[in-house]
């Protein structure tokens, strides 16, 4: 894999927008879909920001929009398939998809000059130029959405460290490095593996995480490399936060299954139950059956009604 450290090839500070996708929509379906809003929401914001959309095929993909075949990276993921073990109720094809997945975007990065990856599930729709809001000047530092277990009932802490999902996130070329460096070694190494599970498995219970997977890898990563001083978007800027997940309060205010959101100067807020003050989202993560709220937020000229007052979602 070479120097882990190894930069020396980057000119410059350089970032990138990802998103990469286990099985892209058929042509016919991609206007419809989730994954055409997210990504046309995007481009609205980050305009100055490449955008990549890394998939098995396109579906319909346009300029300025990068389309990257997955398969043209078959020789990453067949040499981390020799050694993949699979753990936990997820399927095993999936489950190892989540995992490589970042082995292709370090790849990537690294032929194009690119020192900094704004990763986003295909379901995560922006709402501001992450490349400004995700800016940490003076220092290489991972940001991901993270949920402190201390703050959690039953559930006990894992030695004082939060728990990272990686669906909203800005990673260094380097730190993926490692993180590749790491994974491969965990898999390879029995008391590696074994201690892994240990440390994650009254998650598993809990039915948080299944086995050994990404996010699960991405937290022991960070526990054990604790100069990265992850920054936890759900936390990151005073009154703004990334969303973790639209279908649980995570102490903001729900309507029904569902966050509640107010339109206010073309920016989603929601509300904190504690004291009823409201926090911009960034970025909303539609998991799941969240992801038919995707038809109200999907056009940002739609929001031009609503610069000089408000309207409920």
């Amino acid at each position: 894999m070479g120097d882990l450290n190894n930069t020396s090839h980057f000119k410059q500070k350089k970032t990138g927008i990802f998103f990469i996708q286990w099985n892209s929509p058929d042509s016919k379906d991609y206007q419809k879909s989730a994954l055409f809003h997210c990504l046309q929401q995007a481009v609205e914001w980050c305009r100055e920001t490449p955008i990549f959309f890394i998939a098995d095929r396109n579906p319909g993909v346009e300029k300025p929009i990068e389309f990257i075949s997955y398969s043209s990276y078959a020789s990453i993921t067949e040499r981390f398939e020799k050694i993949y073990q699979h753990s936990g109720g997820n399927d095993p094809r999936y489950n190892r998809f989540c995992i490589e997945r970042w082995f292709v975007i370090q790849k990537i990065m690294q032929e194009r000059g690119i020192t900094q990856c704004i990763h986003l599930d295909s379901d995560v729709m922006v709402f501001s130029d992450l490349e400004i809001e995700f800016r940490m000047e003076g220092e290489e530092r991972i940001a991901a959405c993270g949920l402190d277990f201390s703050s959690m009932p039953g559930l006990e802490m894992y030695a004082g460290f939060p728990f990272f999902s990686f669906h909203t996130c800005s990673v260094p070329f380097t730190a993926l490095n490692q993180f590749q460096f790491f994974t491969e070694k965990l898999f390879c190494d029995f008391k590696l593996w074994e201690e892994h599970i240990e440390t994650f498995s009254f998650l598993s219970n809990k039915e948080i995480i299944s086995g050994v997977n990404d996010m699960s890898l991405w937290s022991d990563f960070l526990k054990r490399n604790p100069q990265w001083n992850p920054l936890n978007l759900c936390l990151f800027n005073g009154n703004s936060t990334a969303d973790f997940n639209s279908n649980a309060s995570l102490g903001f205010e729900m309507d029904g299954d569902f966050r509640r959101y107010e339109i206010i100067n073309r920016q989603p807020y929601a509300f904190l139950t504690s004291n009823s003050e409201k926090q911009r989202h960034i970025t909303i993560h539609f998991q799941g059956a969240a992801k038919k709220l995707i038809n109200k937020f999907k056009s940002p000229s739609r929001y031009q009604q609503y610069d000089s007052h408000r309207d409920i979602i």
